[in-house]
């Protein structure tokens, strides 16, 4: 019905249900599980919890109906088949259940929910031990033969997972396009949960806003994003590197102790205006300056260089009947304060750039790589190396490239042209293909250019 009344349709159902464990017992009153008990906490109903409940999960929300059954006045026990060293949830929360009087079983796994006029009387679980490591990376929970014992409850809330249902949804599964949020039925679109399984927030929004330009192309609509507002801060670069370079720890809010907070008021005291201005002071105004992949590298291999205003032309040499057209399609501008570009010689690639980068790069894969010895070059299949002050090689691909430079012209060569480039703006004046091509992109050579350029007065590569 919503395909027949509409030209596209977009599915952002949440991951709303809860998983359940496929335990005996699980239907007894008493079990339930804790979006539905959250919820009801939130609206201020109280469920009927009785004296003691246990939860069953390790992740954040698993905290979250644990200390909001303490709030409730019930004794809250945590049942987790591995340690708490292997619990999801976040180290602050469960430190901060278990200083309110929270309790953790641990390596236990449940076996059944044990019932009493039909009602919840306990639990019964399996001793537990740690084997190999599964696909997670954590420790495999092996069950102890003829282990079995019994926790007393009147309650168990069920916190192991959300699940996505799509009732409504005509086809076995739902495959969608991670690109475009495409489905496999023509004009639905899906994202978020409904297309990824349970994740965060922020990966939902993104999803949203590929889709619906996806959508917008779809339609044959344009897309006009609202322009962002002007922004005139102008960063002093020198002070902003000193302070990147030191630690300044920020205020620390006053936290009540924790028989002090069972009950459902803040414990967490706010910012007095000092302190906040304080914690504002502490800014690196990464939104201008994005510096982190350089910060965070053990080994100085992310290197930072002051940025240039320059226009990279974006240009094609088309040969035909002896005669060479260059065309000009558009210029990639670079006007950040700072360009980055990757040290081979010092990168032994142990990922901290990638695992720190805001933008999900991998800057020591995606920056250009740059060798400051021969012998790094030769054995590396990408990156530049400054042979001489009059010339630098290339490598991508393993394939080799060279850039002369002279007073009057930089000269790039590979093995499928030869072009003569004006030094200021970088565009092809002549360009000699190899023998029998018909056209070549000449953006290799422009970034070439534009690479030296950057790094041609730096303290590192000057002396060349």
């Amino acid at each position: 019905n919503l395909r027949r009344n509409h030209d596209y349709v977009y599915l952002a159902i949440g991951a709303q249900a809860s998983a359940r464990l496929g335990l005996e017992g699980e239907d007894a009153a008493g079990v339930m599980d804790q979006l539905t008990f959250l919820s009801q906490t939130r609206r201020g109903l109280k469920p009927a919890l009785g004296r003691k409940v246990i939860v069953l999960g390790a992740g954040n929300s698993a905290m979250d109906a644990a200390r909001a059954a303490r709030r409730l006045g019930s004794e809250a026990t945590i049942v987790y088949r591995r340690t708490r060293r292997e619990m999801p949830a976040d180290p602050d929360e469960v430190r901060e259940a278990l200083e309110e009087g929270v309790t953790l079983v641990e390596l236990a796994a449940p076996e059944k929910v044990l019932v009493k006029d039909g009602k919840v009387a306990g639990l019964k679980v399996s001793r537990m031990k740690l084997g190999e490591p599964d696909a997670s990376g954590r420790a495999r929970p092996e069950k102890m033969p003829f282990s079995e014992y019994e926790i007393a409850a009147e309650a168990v809330i069920v916190a192991v997972g959300q699940e996505v249902r799509l009732d409504a949804w005509p086809e076995p599964e739902l495959k969608m396009n991670p690109e475009t949020g495409a489905t496999q039925l023509a004009g639905v679109y899906a994202g978020g949960d409904a297309g990824r399984g349970a994740a965060s927030l922020i990966q939902a929004i993104a999803d949203g806003r590929r889709a619906a330009l996806a959508i917008a192309r779809a339609a044959n609509k344009e897309v006009r994003l609202p322009a962002p507002p002007a922004d005139d801060r102008r960063p002093d670069l020198a002070e902003l590197r000193r302070r990147q370079a030191r630690r300044g720890f920020g205020p620390r809010p006053e936290h009540k102790a924790p028989a002090e907070r069972l009950n459902f008021n803040l414990y967490v005291a706010a910012f007095t205006e000092a302190e906040a201005r304080q914690e504002a002071a502490r800014c690196l105004s990464c939104d201008l300056v994005c510096n982190v992949c350089a910060s965070v590298c053990p080994n100085r291999a992310n290197l930072a260089l002051p940025g240039q205003k320059l226009a990279q032309p974006i240009q094609t040499a088309v040969f035909k009947d002896g005669q060479t057209e260059i065309r000009t399609s558009g210029r990639l501008t670079l006007d950040q304060a700072f360009q980055v570009v990757n040290l081979a010689d010092f990168c032994n690639e142990c990922g901290n750039c990638a695992a720190f980068c805001p933008t999900s790069g991998s800057p020591y894969q995606d920056k250009f790589r740059v060798h400051l010895s021969p012998e790094s070059f030769a054995a590396g299949a990408d990156g530049f190396h400054f042979a001489s002050k009059e010339l630098a090689k290339i490598k991508r691909s393993g394939e080799e490239a060279s850039l002369t430079i002279g007073p009057d012209a930089l000269i790039y060569s590979d093995v499928i042209m030869t072009a003569e480039l004006d030094p200021a703006t970088f565009e092809a004046r002549r360009v000699k293909p190899a023998a029998g091509l018909t056209e070549v992109s000449l953006v290799p050579a422009a970034e070439a250019a534009v690479l030296w350029r950057l790094l041609k007065d730096h303290h590192l590569f000057a002396g060349a």
